[in-house]
């Protein structure tokens, strides 16, 4: 109030709360929550410049010098008309603005409207917001462009502010770009938040990410249609999927498709082991990643695809293996018709007890040339079931193996946390399981298979 920028009021009839944003300089900024100013008011919208035509200017230049104007919109005099329309309320009462305050959607483009009329017919000045450039290809042009540049702002009474300034570089970080004379790149710590932003798990940490790599669009071929499913997830308003989140992890560079030779589909030596997968293997799911679209344990496909990373190549774990599933009901990953009913398959992290709590990260698939059997030959669901050997869990959620379960309640996917797993031990329900796995071995054990001479499976009691 000591600076004349507000005054108190006792106007009751509008009025809005506020908030105060520390700076990196050490001082406050005063926001006003202006939400029902906004619909109400009939102010025309300004426009504000676009970055890339701002950063196209700047080609031009060799030399850059930056300043940033103080207290950028409460330089601006509001009109003795619109002061009744700024109340704000405080512990302390009800003020009003005499300055044009921040939270009113009208004061980016009229600020900006005071600016470029201030700077106009400079040829070596661009402007955005409260930030001011001035560039030149030589160190004398540039100095006379700089107290011409003081000498108008001086005129209109506007102020910037010194510590801030940066003075005759060759390169100047502005508006998260990186201007040279060599050109215009993105700014080194803005891309390396990006890179380092966790993987997204809903809408809102989506809408985050991709916000800040269309920022850089122009440095991102073909990006809008790389990222069409997750812009497409947006509308839905729904959390994100498996797929989406792989397609997320693709969204950085370095990714490039590479076929693994180390796998032998004939043989099949040294696929179960180590994974090493080759187009064209047959593979069955191992565990409940979607069960709405039939991604469910048990359901069977052709490896179609393998993706690995630069610095990861074979035999280090891929980043998918795109499969080609029989029973899969979900959405397309791709337009391309060789990839119809195809998902992308990512390692999890498995956890189990053995001596303690235990973690590996793997593929949830195996091989399944055992079952790929006719049915004529005798197929059933125990000649089906794979041996996944101790029972695992994925890190958050638990996983039931479908053709184990003998109830209702054996299908629910339940919460998983580490305490649980220490304590599964100790578990009723767990017991309870363990003497039905215990009970179904014995009988196993006490039946035989015999094949008959009418090349037909027959089972005969053991104490026959």
């Amino acid at each position: 109030m000591s600076c004349g920028r507000f005054n108190p009021t006792f106007d009751l009839a509008l009025h809005e709360p506020f908030g105060v944003i520390p700076k990196k300089s050490g001082g406050v900024r005063i926001t006003v929550n202006y939400r029902k100013l906004n619909k109400l008011c009939a102010l025309s919208q300004l426009p504000i410049p676009r970055v890339d035509d701002t950063l196209d200017k700047l080609l031009k230049g060799r030399i850059y010098s930056l300043f940033d104007m103080k207290s950028s919109f409460h330089q601006i005099t509001v009109h003795r008309d619109t002061i009744p329309l700024t109340p704000f309320v405080t512990s302390s009462g009800l003020f009003e603005w005499l300055k044009m305050p921040q939270g009113s959607s009208a004061a980016p483009g009229w600020f900006c409207k005071v600016v470029n009329e201030v700077i106009k017919n400079f040829h070596g000045v661009a402007s955005y917001l409260d930030d001011l450039i001035v560039f030149d290809d030589t160190p004398a042009t540039h100095v006379g462009t700089m107290r011409a540049l003081f000498e108008r702002l001086r005129t209109h009474n506007l102020k910037l502010t010194p510590p801030k300034a940066t003075i005759g570089a060759t390169e100047a970080d502005f508006l998260g770009h990186t201007t040279s004379p060599d050109g215009v790149r993105p700014n080194g710590a803005k891309v390396s938040a990006l890179t380092k932003m966790p993987m997204p798990r809903d809408v809102k940490q989506l809408r985050s990410l991709l916000g800040g790599l269309s920022y850089y669009r122009k440095f991102l071929p073909n990006m809008a249609k790389r990222i069409r499913p997750l812009t497409t997830q947006l509308k839905k308003q729904e959390n994100l999927t498996g797929r989406e989140l792989l397609l997320v992890r693709g969204l950085p560079p370095g990714v490039r498709r590479r076929p693994m030779e180390h796998g032998q589909k004939d043989t099949a030596e040294g696929l179960e082991r180590d994974l090493y997968l080759a187009k064209g293997a047959k593979v069955m799911l191992s565990k409940n990643l979607y069960q709405q679209v039939g991604l469910v344990n048990g359901i069977r496909g052709e490896v179609v695809e393998l993706v690995c990373a630069d610095d990861a190549p074979p035999p280090k774990l891929p980043l998918y293996v795109v499969v080609k599933f029989e029973g899969y009901s979900g959405g397309e990953w791709s337009s391309q018709e060789r990839y119809r009913r195809c998902v992308p398959i990512s390692p999890v992290d498995t956890t189990w007890q053995d001596g303690g709590t235990q973690v590996r990260t793997q593929l949830p698939l195996r091989l399944c040339w055992a079952i790929t059997m006719h049915k004529s030959q005798g197929q059933t669901l125990a000649k089906a079931v794979i041996d996944l050997g101790p029972k695992e869990a994925c890190t958050g959620l638990t996983f039931v193996c479908l053709s184990r379960a003998k109830r209702l309640v054996d299908l629910m996917v339940e919460p998983m946390s580490f305490d649980r797993i220490g304590n599964l031990g100790n578990s009723p329900t767990m017991k309870a399981r363990l003497q039905e796995e215990v009970r179904l071995g014995e009988l196993a054990q006490s039946t035989r298979v015999k094949y008959t001479d009418m090349g037909v499976f027959s089972a005969v009691a053991g104490n026959q």
